[in-house]
């Protein structure tokens, strides 16, 4: 039987962790420090230095240990040493006294401790890093789809932006890439920074992988309710077998596709050109606006219409949940009372006196006990925060049943 045992951190790991400590409190050298862009790569300035700092704090914690009869074990005192002299910022001397050491046993300890914290933060770092990528693209796709505006599509717009993103990308190929003109387009709606990423990433994946010297024309055709963006692809020695498997065979590939229900076909012409078909269907779900600012509760509801034919389109904004009202004309308006800048019952009468809003029902979903308050002012039902599962659907139904 083979043990594996935890790979120690190298020595330089253990610096930039003992020099984050020294500094834990001090922006400008918490944020150069190499150790701060491993801790939170996709975060930059406060933020970044926030979240290192919450982090290493965590850590230290995780090395308090528990009295026995009173008496410290070493893991409480290697604890108590990192506290004391790092998150408490208490000078050595001061250090000393209270754990009663000599000068010699601090530094002998301290070194244990250094060791201890940077051996817990690097198998942190590690298990983060070796996780399955397509758990992360698809919390970010989830993260994404909540955030992003989901309104009318400007295609053309759309993939000027993507040639745009990747110009740079493909110089360093000698691609050429161009957009062909388009016309007659229906209005389609999507998550528009979703559908961005995807034909950003789409377009950077075939100029990384087609022979230089290739060109990749970019359009676009509604054809029974689809929307069909087209990447044709002209030039010699390129190896379709591995740009069709990156394309369809792919984890970011195939959380795209699933938060955005599309589809990727990848051919080859009579003339020996490639075409790739990305197709995205017009919604036919009935479209669910939940206006809150908790994205715990958007994530709940978005939980709860998983195989239904419900969508959840959320907006933590009553501007831009007043917005998406009208454009979207949603079957249902689901409406949080505690809102930022305004308050619900008066979002609540806005939609309700507006010509646009005030046919679409209303559901007032808080944790204020007040349902006759709410069906007062326009609400069409009312539901405690959180609701369950089965309460939630049952309103939705009812409504629908009672419109047809």
């Amino acid at each position: 039987m083979t043990i594996d045992l935890p790979i120690p951190p190298p020595e330089s790991f253990e610096r930039q962790v003992r020099d984050c400590l020294a500094h834990l409190y001090d922006f400008s050298e918490l944020q150069s420090n190499p150790l701060s862009s491993q801790i939170a790569p996709e975060l930059m300035g406060l933020q970044r230095v926030q979240m290192v700092r919450r982090i290493l704090i965590e850590t230290v914690e995780q090395l308090k240990g528990r009295e026995t009869a009173g008496i410290p074990s070493r893991q409480e005192r290697v604890y108590s040493l990192l506290s004391m002299r790092y998150l408490e910022g208490l000078p050595i001397q001061e250090v000393l006294q209270q754990l009663v050491l000599s000068e010699r046993q601090f530094y002998r300890e301290h070194q244990r401790a250094i060791q201890a914290v940077s051996q817990l933060l690097w198998d942190r770092l590690n298990t983060y890093q070796s996780q399955d990528s397509a758990i992360s693209v698809k919390s970010e796709m989830q993260r994404l789809s909540r955030q992003s505006t989901y309104a009318r599509l400007e295609v053309e717009a759309l993939l000027a932006d993507a040639i745009t993103a990747n110009v740079n990308l493909a110089e360093h190929h000698q691609v050429s890439v161009h957009l062909r003109t388009m016309q007659g387009l229906e209005d389609f709606n999507a998550h528009q920074a979703v559908l961005r990423q995807t034909i950003i990433w789409m377009l950077s994946q075939i100029i990384t992988h087609v022979a230089a010297g290739s060109e990749v024309a970019l359009s676009a055709a509604v054809s029974d309710h689809n929307l069909t963006i087209s990447f044709e692809i002209s030039g010699d020695d390129t190896n379709i077998v591995v740009l069709r498997d990156t394309l369809t065979d792919n984890a970011t590939a195939s959380e795209f596709l699933a938060t955005l229900r599309a589809a990727i076909a990848v051919t080859e012409a009579a003339d020996g050109s490639y075409l790739v078909q990305f197709q995205l269907p017009r919604v036919q779900r009935q479209i669910i606006l939940v206006i809150d600012d908790n994205p715990d509760a958007v994530a709940l509801l978005e939980r709860y219409v998983t195989d239904t034919p419900y969508e959840i389109v959320s907006a933590n904004d009553p501007t831009e949940g007043f917005r998406l009202a009208q454009n979207l004309k949603p079957s249902w308006i689901v409406l949080d009372i505690m809102l930022p800048h305004i308050d619900g019952w008066k979002m609540l009468q806005n939609l309700k006196s507006h010509p646009h809003t005030q046919p679409i029902p209303v559901l007032v979903c808080s944790v204020l006990d007040n349902p006759d308050l709410a069906l007062s002012l326009g609400a069409d039902a009312y539901l405690r925060k959180p609701p369950d599962r089965l309460s939630f659907l049952q309103s939705l139904q009812r409504w629908t049943a009672s419109e047809h």
